[in-house]
């Protein structure tokens, strides 16, 4: 790639987070921008600018310097930066800077440079060495009791095996070669493990390789960690092997993806899957002579009414039955999926107007027939929202299908409606409510519209004490009572000046009230928060004007995987202020795993629809079981939410999870209402437990980062 021109715009350069440098044929730097001053730790009158490269590189590395600099005066081709390959350099202050390096070759008015840009990922390496350190103790400490040893030579051999190593790998005969390890190994694995052997050998380094076994009954999976043996004079003579069983881990690894793409409650695709099976099926249909599809939205009517006066747990058991009686009125080919709350989706293609128009009544008919919970039974409806479309727009369908749902609500439900476009006086709606919103946050803190807070325990159940609060909003304007204020507040933008009115009356309430100074407080905060610029120094001056600590408040991070990449920059900030971070509603598809490695987090809630299973025992134990031993091995505590009976908590104290939140507990209260003791409670959280037990500080965070 040529390029030509004078030295690069000193602004535009400069606002490149990354080192860009340019370097004429001579290896002499003739420009560089801000960030490579900051990079190189320039200092004073000191300057890049007029050093020669070889400046920057230890004196050890020159000679691969001058060679990768030799090949690519070779080519005028550029050289993009590869996360396989690291350079290591030299800054200002004499210590040694880890970088990729991407070069393009150009002019510079007639003379031939190269401009270069350098990535810094120090800080990276420095944390993944850390990470790898802590991962081989936490192996050597608590699974050395389940691990199989033996000795692997360079040439192949084995050696030293041990009774679990051989027991473990299915072996009932003499392990004396790889090959005899490699056959115990299913084919479609087997050639991984003798190539990641063989290229650990020509590196002379360590390996990991996970394979699944042959021959078993039920899919079992090892590990197998060879650490490299060096000898005194002979240098590298093979590695030593460790053998982990890994199936229950990889087991739980596939638990964890199937639960960001399905409903852990009904088992159906949840809204994620539902989109990625529409965009399959559009990929596959694209080209078919039918290529209809209809959508139907079912939302039941007044489901949080139903939820209220028979409780969560019984309104998850009707929720299952409505998801059987929809699949059991679709057909095989249909996509049925829960995409929120109460609200499924259906997908049916290549139909005509009278097919929809069946399937439609089919679903209103379904729930005709009453639920039955034990001691009663509950009658429900739904309101069915219709639209049509072709499947390379289903994005579009399946947003009109919500809109004509929610249509038909007002109507008294038990409606289908057809989207039309007539449908914007919907809209109108909105903005109506949105409207009365707006009036509610003016007449804070003492209007009649004007919101309240109420505060809902978390308790470590084992020693008997309230070790939190977590404040949550009451709203009783009569146009908001009958929707999702935050959900709401969400989609129309309104969070961000709610969630500042309602953190300026929590906050105050919470610092003056009678409260052991351990205890903290929970705040939720969702992405668009965290991206408002005055958001962290509004948290700060709030809580300086109640005189309250920022080590007091947890913040729980909802919808975390909708959170931008520039969301990282707030949280570290909020860190550095002191802040607790806690992520919310884990394994409800908005809280995922791979958040628990990505933001620095001290404590889980587990959602409370898991909770809800451990009474139907079987899966639902099982899920909650590896949850709780997962977030534990990561260092971090476990909130249980949600919990509504005493088998619930028995259950979860049994696996080892103390914190927990729910009506089993305390409702939520105003602040003066709020019992400091377990004593107080409604109830008593177990057997033994006295109002003078002892304060226990979870280990983290505060033991219980969460909200319910």
């Amino acid at each position: 790639m040529a390029m030509a021109g004078a030295l690069p715009n000193q602004v535009l350069a400069d606002a490149i987070p990354d080192a860009l440098l340019v370097v004429d044929m001579n290896g002499t730097i003739r420009f560089a921008n801000a960030a490579a001053g900051a990079i190189f730790r320039v200092s004073g009158d000191d300057t890049l600018v007029g050093l020669a490269v070889e400046d920057l590189i230890p004196a050890a590395r020159r000679t691969d310097h001058m060679q990768f600099r030799s090949a690519a005066a070779r080519t005028v081709q550029a050289r993009p930066m590869s996360p396989d390959l690291i350079f290591v350099t030299t800054r200002r202050d004499g210590s040694e800077l880890s970088c990729q390096i991407g070069l393009s070759r150009g002019m510079l008015g007639d003379e031939d440079v190269w401009f270069c840009v350098v990535h810094d990922v120090s800080d990276r390496l420095e944390s993944r060495a850390l990470l790898d350190r802590a991962r081989r103790w936490l192996a050597a400490t608590t699974e050395v009791a389940r691990v199989g040893t033996a000795e692997l030579s360079e040439s192949g051999l084995l050696g030293a095996v041990s009774a679990r190593f051989s027991e473990l790998v299915g072996c009932r005969g003499d392990l004396t070669t790889l090959g005899d390890l490699a056959s115990r190994i299913e084919p479609s694995d087997r050639n991984r493990l003798t190539t990641t052997v063989r290229d650990a050998q020509a590196a002379r380094r360590n390996f990991v390789v996970q394979a699944r076994l042959v021959e078993s009954d039920e899919p079992r999976w090892i590990r197998l960690t060879g650490d490299a043996i060096r000898g005194s004079e002979a240098g590298f003579v093979g590695w030593f092997l460790i053998c982990q069983d890994v199936t229950l881990q990889r087991q739980a690894e596939q638990m964890l993806i199937s639960q960001s793409l399905y409903d852990p409650l009904t088992n159906l695709p949840n809204r994620a899957m539902f989109s990625q099976m529409l965009a399959e099926r559009a990929s596959v249909r694209r080209h078919m002579p039918s290529d209809e599809l209809a959508l139907l939205s079912v939302d039941i009517d007044r489901f949080k009414t139903v939820n209220e006066q028979v409780g969560h747990g019984r309104g998850d058991r009707v929720l299952v039955e409505v998801a059987a009686r929809l699949l059991q009125c679709t057909g095989p080919e249909d996509i049925v999926a829960r995409v929120a709350a109460d609200e499924f989706a259906i997908a049916i293609s290549g139909v005509s107007g009278d097919d929809v128009k069946a399937a439609a009544e089919r679903v209103i008919a379904c729930f005709e027939s009453p639920f039955s919970l034990e001691d009663q039974s509950i009658r429900l409806s739904a309101s069915v929202g219709v639209a049509t479309g072709t499947h390379a727009s289903y994005e579009l369908i399946r947003r009109n299908a919500s809109t004509a749902a929610e249509a038909a609500k007002p109507l008294g439900g038990r409606r289908i409606s057809y989207f039309a476009p007539t449908l914007a006086d919907d809209q109108n709606r909105r903005h109506r409510t949105e409207r009365a919103v707006q009036q509610a946050l003016a007449d804070i803190p003492s209007g009649v519209n004007a919101p309240r807070m109420v505060y809902q325990p978390i308790v470590d159940v084992r020693h008997g004490r309230v070790v939190a609060l977590e404040a949550l909003a009451r709203f009783p304007h009569p146009s908001v009572a009958t929707i999702d204020l935050i959900e709401f507040a969400e989609e129309t933008g309104l969070i961000v000046p709610l969630g500042r009115r309602l953190f300026g009356l929590a906050i105050p309430e919470f610092a003056a009230a009678p409260l052991e100074e351990k205890v903290q407080l929970h705040l939720n905060v969702s992405p668009r928060q965290l991206m408002d610029p005055g958001f962290v120094r509004e948290l700060t001056e709030t809580l300086g004007a109640s005189s309250l600590s920022p080590e007091r408040v947890v913040l729980e991070l909802t919808e975390t995987s909708a959170m931008p990449p520039e969301s990282s920059r707030v949280i570290s900030a909020l860190q550095d202020h002191g802040f607790r971070l806690a992520v919310d509603d884990f394994g409800s598809g908005h809280a995922s795993l791979s958040v628990l490695s990505s933001l620095p987090v001290s404590s889980v809630k587990i959602d409370r629809s898991f909770v809800a299973g451990i009474d139907a025992g079987g899966r639902g134990r099982n899920m909650v079981a590896t949850i709780v031993r997962l977030v534990d091995s990561l260092g971090l505590d476990s909130i249980a939410e949600g919990v509504e009976t005493a088998g619930q908590r028995d259950f979860l104290l049994s696996i080892g999870c103390e914190l927990m939140q729910g009506y089993f507990f305390a409702r939520p209260s105003a602040i003066g209402q709020v019992p400091s003791e377990v004593a107080e409670l409604p109830c008593r959280v177990a057997a033994g437990v006295t109002s003078s037990a002892s304060f226990k500080s979870p280990r983290r965070s505060l033991g219980a980062p969460g909200a319910a």
